[in-house]
């Protein structure tokens, strides 16, 4: 296993002479005194200063929080009307007027009821589960803006009555999904970059271009600009990182003076208009938080219980995709951004331990297995994905095997890729039943 060390840090005296760069490099630390918020990183055998270099944000960019309970059917009606009406699709929410619309089977939800002005979009009536079923039928996303100023606490009060307004009493949150982001200008990436990465992540893509861009958080965000590239680590269902040129990102966005605005507060006025602007950005699915919560001995499964420890998360992405400065020492621009970042609250220094529920262990072998065993059966009757999918879905086990692959951020369209991949493995390797 590889040992990453961190650099030691030091207060940088005034009177060390500075080359006219963004960086000077030293050779000794001169007796400096250690601290851990230095911007002197000493590397084993020379010394880095980033004195110049600026986080300019450190935000919580996305929320994703869902809800478990039951649909009010008389708002649904209301709802289903509206989208598939001839009319403006408009409707009054708690959060005012927003769109209405219909949404294709890959989102997973049947109607989005947005508002960009405030900053809500609302995912209503899962594909996965019938309407009058209790289920998972709300997914609250909200933007940077609609966040800003606001404590968790009162974060989590809004998306209870957006929650309120279409489920039945006793709904409650069941799972969060957070982005986390560092704005950080001085520092620049080359073509270098992904030789240089230790991360987990198996799936690595890079983008050049942007198609569409909203408020949430798309792919489609980590872009090619000259010679920086964005890149994006990890899929949609585990730890993600991204990094990308923020600054073009929102002139896309028609976002400059929101943007600029919080970054000259969050930098004391030290945020350059002029210069560029990278994110790196952490995306945190509800099933690892709820992993990180069960290590931890705790629920975390809304906004408001997670919050208080958004900073140790962070650290712990950071430390998951880390980029290297040689072979020994993580690069200190790397180490700045994954110390000096602070979400919400200070980190209470936690070890992050990702635990699964024990108690689902054996039945989920036996899940696996008795899904394993179909598809080998399946790929002897030279069946489709969908077509075993929807014999899944006959079963009198499918509530327990949708549920087993829900916990582990696999909706259809995810089984019906495992399904698919299933099939293709055991007829080329000639395994099929």
């Amino acid at each position: 296993m590889h040992v990453s060390k961190k650099s030691k840090r030091y207060d940088l005296f005034a009177t060390i002479p500075f080359d006219d760069d963004d960086t000077g490099t030293f050779t000794s630390h001169d007796e400096l005194p250690e601290a851990p918020d230095g911007t002197l990183f000493e590397t084993g055998s020379e010394l880095i200063d980033l004195s110049n270099v600026v986080i300019c944000g450190a935000t919580v960019d996305t929320v994703r929080q869902i809800y478990f309970g039951r649909i009010k059917q008389t708002q649904l009606k209301k709802i289903k009307a509206i989208a598939e009406g001839d009319g403006d699709r408009m409707m009054e929410t708690p959060f005012g007027q927003a769109v209405v619309k219909r949404m294709g089977r890959a989102s997973g939800y049947s109607y989005c009821i947005q508002s960009n002005e405030a900053g809500v979009i609302l995912f209503l009536k899962s594909f996965y589960k019938q309407e009058k079923d209790e289920w998972s039928h709300v997914k609250i996303e909200l933007s940077p803006h609609f966040m800003q100023g606001k404590r968790a606490k009162d974060v989590q009060g809004w998306m209870r009555t957006y929650a309120s307004w279409v489920l039945e009493p006793g709904n409650k949150p069941k799972g969060v999904t957070v982005h986390l982001a560092c704005d950080i200008q001085g520092w620049t990436y080359q073509g270098d970059l992904k030789p240089r990465m230790i991360t987990h992540a198996r799936a690595c893509s890079s983008y050049d271009g942007i198609t569409a861009i909203e408020f949430k958080g798309l792919k489609e965000v980590a872009v090619t600009y000259g010679d920086n590239e964005g890149y994006l680590w990890g899929k949609s269902t585990a730890l993600q990182l991204s990094i990308y040129r923020k600054d073009i990102e929102i002139i896309k966005r028609d976002k400059v003076d929101y943007f600029h605005a919080v970054w000259k507060e969050h930098s004391y006025n030290r945020f350059d208009p002029e210069k560029p602007v990278i994110r790196v950005e952490g995306r945190i699915p509800h099933n690892i938080i709820r992993e990180i919560g069960q290590g931890w001995d705790m629920e975390l499964e809304s906004f408001e219980q997670v919050a208080d420890y958004l900073s140790d998360i962070w650290r712990y992405v950071m430390m998951r995709n880390r980029m290297m400065h040689n072979a020994t020492y993580i690069d200190p621009y790397w180490q700045m951004m994954m110390e000096d970042c602070i979400f919400a609250c200070a980190p209470t220094y936690k070890t992050v331990k990702r635990v699964k529920k024990k108690d689902v262990a054996a039945v989920g072998r036996n899940i696996v297995s008795v899904v394993g065993n179909v598809i080998s059966l399946a790929a002897r009757k030279d069946m489709t994905a969908g077509q075993v999918y929807f014999m899944l879905r006959g079963m009198a086990l499918w509530d327990d095997i949708e549920r087993y692959y829900w916990d582990r951020g696999k909706g259809q369209k995810e089984m019906v890729t495992m399904i698919q991949y299933g099939l293709v493995q055991r007829r080329k390797i000639g395994k099929a039943a």
